[in-house]
C-alpha cells in the first residue's frame, strides 16, 4: 500500500508536495479526472497547491528542499496569487485555453524536473471531497 511505503511524516508532506505538483502540471483533462464533478475545479486546484505549499517551510527546516526547489515552488506560488486577483481566470474555459494556465503547468513541469520527478497523472492520495449536503427547506 503507498501509506507503507513512507517512512517518516516529512516522506508523507513531500508526497503531497509533489503530487501537487503533478496536478498543477497536468493537461487540462487529467486536471478534470482528478477532481469531482461537484467541485470548482481550478479553485481547487490552487487551493491544493496552495495548502501544501504552507509545508514548505517545515520541509526546508529539515534540509529537504534545494535552493532552486524553493526558488521554483515560490515562482508557483506567486503566479497562483497573481492569476488569483483575476476572476477571468478562475473558470474551465481558462484553465483549459489561458496562457496563464499553460505557464503555470510548464512551471509545475520544471519543479518537478528540480525533484528528479517525471510528470505522471497526479494522486491525491490525502484529499477527501465531501459534496455540499444542502439543508431541506420545510
Amino acid at each position: 500500500m503507498f501509506f507503507q511505503t513512507m517512512k517518516s511524516e516529512n516522506d508523507f508532506h513531500m508526497s503531497m508536495l509533489i503530487q501537487s505538483l503533478q496536478l498543477l502540471a497536468a493537461k487540462y483533462e487529467e486536471q478534470m479526472n482528478a477532481q469531482p464533478e461537484f467541485v470548482d475545479v481550478p479553485d481547487e486546484i490552487a487551493l491544493t497547491f496552495s495548502e501544501v505549499y504552507l509545508l514548505v517551510e517545515n520541509l526546508d527546516k529539515e534540509d529537504l528542499l534545494t535552493t532552486s526547489q524553493k526558488t521554483a515552488l515560490t515562482q508557483i506560488d506567486s503566479v497562483l496569487e497573481q492569476m488569483s486577483k483575476k476572476e477571468d481566470m478562475w473558470t474551465l474555459n481558462s484553465l483549459k485555453t489561458s496562457s496563464q494556465w499553460e505557464d503555470v503547468r510548464l512551471l509545475a513541469s520544471n519543479t518537478l524536473k528540480a525533484f528528479n520527478t517525471l510528470k505522471q497523472p497526479p494522486h491525491l492520495f490525502w484529499l477527501q471531497y465531501v459534496p455540499d449536503q444542502k439543508t431541506p427547506t420545510t
